[in-house]
């Protein structure tokens, strides 16, 4: 009850490889707890990513390393097995600020946000020293991401039509990591905001994740945005003509806007144009809204 610190944690990244005989590991978040007099609550530990006081992880794979940051840097440290202590192996730990090497489940690549296609697509048919980027991925977030800490690369685990929140949890994945990830030199965002910035609503909270070289996550981050203006101009394009062309009149009509991703505002200004909410609902219906193409402007 009257201890400073708390510990969020992720016990067994990557279990489903356990039976394979690949690499897992254990990732660890440390926060001050607000109020030490009291008992722990879920609270302690819902603060933002920026608040940690220490992050890191040990993988288990060819050997056992520890790697971690106290906001000073990032350090790894091997096990020695023989006399069972970690030694300081990787000393001041620097992502390279691009690399060639992706990590994604490619097999959701379907259901994600066209800005991810986008640059998965380009990853694969860029060119660079005369061959294409290399796709590195094995299922186990540690694992991943411990490689391209080292070699420079992004690791990928996005929105989907099935995971719209993304899957990896916010306090005992992504924030350790996004935060050994700055201290070495990268970035990690959720496609639009810094990961350490968000406000978390849920101990078990989940989030998109881009994190790994810092020119790759803003590569990406640029081709999400480009599309995400795209839906917007499009939908405003037709916004436009339809007020232009049905004139301002007022109704009591109500629209699920929701069909069409518009916001509330939107939906109570155009219930003032009966006709053209008559036509925008048509036009919701229409086949051009099931095709792939535009669910992923």
């Amino acid at each position: 009850q009257n201890e400073k610190y708390i510990i969020a944690i992720d016990p067994l990244d990557g279990s489903s490889n356990i039976d394979v005989n690949a690499s897992i590991g254990t990732i660890f978040s440390i926060y001050r707890r607000s109020n030490s007099t009291q008992a722990p609550t879920a609270e302690d530990c819902m603060q933002k990513g920026k608040h940690q006081v220490a992050a890191g992880y040990i993988i288990y794979g060819s050997s056992t390393m520890l790697v971690y940051t106290t906001g000073h840097g990032v350090n790894g440290f091997t096990l020695q097995p023989s006399i069972g202590e970690f030694f300081l192996s990787h000393p001041n730990m620097k992502i390279p600020e691009d690399g060639a090497i992706y990590s994604m489940n490619e097999g959701n690549l379907n259901s994600c946000e066209k800005g991810v296609q986008e640059y998965i697509g380009g990853a694969s048919k860029v060119i660079e020293e005369n061959r294409p980027y290399s796709a590195r991925y094995i299922g186990s977030l540690v694992s991943d991401f411990h490689r391209n800490l080292i070699k420079g690369g992004i690791y990928i685990y996005p929105s989907t039509t099935k995971n719209k929140s993304g899957k990896l949890r916010m306090q005992y994945e992504c924030n350790p990591l996004a935060f050994i990830v700055e201290q070495a030199g990268g970035k990690a965002t959720d496609g639009h905001r810094r990961i350490m910035e968000i406000v978390p609503t849920d101990l078990h909270q989940r989030s998109p994740l881009f994190i790994g070289s810092k020119n790759m996550v803003e590569k990406v981050e640029d081709l999400i945005k480009q599309h995400h203006n795209m839906r917007a101009v499009f939908f405003l394009c037709f916004l436009l003509l339809g007020i232009s062309t049905f004139g301002q009149e007022t109704s009591k009509e109500i629209l699920d806007f929701k069909k069409i991703g518009l916001s509330a505002p939107w939906g109570s200004y155009l219930l003032r144009f009966p006709r053209f909410v008559d036509e925008l609902d048509n036009f919701a219906k229409s086949p051009i809204f099931e095709m792939p193409f535009l669910e992923n402007i």
